[in-house]
């Protein structure tokens, strides 16, 4: 019966980790490049950053004035 050789053993789980990561970062990009906001002009994309911060600023000044009145 061989013994199995701790550098081999090391290099084998390496092999399978770094080939996970790579399967996980090739996914990630997929939804990156799938993101519509990625595919649209700067002004629109500022536009739209904008939009949704004065959405929540009204949605918070609108709890904070439903809670002292």
């Amino acid at each position: 019966m061989s013994e199995i050789d701790p550098a081999a053993r090391a290099f084998d789980d390496l092999r399978a980790e770094v080939s996970v990561l790579r399967r996980a970062v090739g996914e990630g990009l997929k939804a990156v490049e799938a993101t519509p906001m990625l595919k649209s002009e700067p002004s629109a994309y500022r536009y739209a950053v904008e939009q949704a911060g004065m959405a929540a600023s009204h949605r918070m000044q609108n709890t904070f004035d439903g809670a002292i009145w």
